[in-house]
């Protein structure tokens, strides 16, 4: 435990956080050989302010799922999560569920790839250890969740979740973990917002 504390001598919230976003033109994050070693502390990314020792509740994401209503416009995520859990129900039944775990990153290189994203820079990095070291967990790179802008993503997505199961990828690893996890500390907060080209200042003319 950081700092010389326990569990039980620090302030505890509890709080529920989604799930990795959307993966069109990621850069590929540094290469992390699939079940090399499993690291002491992770790096999560959250969309709000958390404190030393809050927990994490795994399973959240699949809640928020099971929320979504037909007027959200949420299909494409719903669908994406749908393929995913039957494949590894049907294909990897070892593998812990999506919907019922929580989605860390191995290294804060990692954390700043997934929080560079131009639809999840509101999102905050926290160093956070599991609650559970022994639970069931996966390794998947986490860009084979999604699927091309202008793909034909219902036949796609499929091998996508086949590859993402696999434990396939090019780097951008994310841990699937059925365990809480506890808040270390907080590593940064979002980074600045980018304009975009067409919206930038023009010089002026002399």
């Amino acid at each position: 435990m950081r700092g010389g504390g326990t569990a039980d001598s620090r302030p505890v919230s509890v709080v529920g956080v989604g799930a990795p976003g959307s993966g069109c033109a990621i850069q590929p994050g540094p290469r992390l050989k699939r079940g090399e070693y499993m690291p002491e502390t992770f790096f999560h990314c959250a969309p709000i302010l958390l404190g030393e020792g809050s927990i994490i509740r795994r399973g959240n994401w699949g809640r928020i799922i099971r929320l979504y209503q037909n007027q959200w416009g949420s299909y494409p995520v719903a669908f994406r999560e749908r393929v995913l859990e039957d494949i590894r129900s049907q294909e990897f039944p070892s593998k812990p569920s999506r919907l019922n775990s929580l989605f860390l990153l191995p290294d804060l290189h990692g954390a700043e790839t997934y929080q560079n994203h131009p639809e999840r820079r509101s999102l905050i990095i926290y160093e956070v250890e599991l609650v559970n070291p022994n639970c069931a967990r996966h390794v998947g790179d986490w860009t084979f969740c999604f699927v091309d802008e202008n793909s034909f993503y219902f036949d796609e997505m499929l091998e996508h979740a086949r590859e993402y199961w696999r434990g396939e990828g090019a780097g951008n690893f994310e841990y699937v973990v059925e365990s809480d996890a506890r808040v270390l500390r907080k590593v940064d907060g979002p980074p600045p917002r980018m304009q975009r080209p067409d919206r930038l200042p023009k010089a002026r003319a002399n």
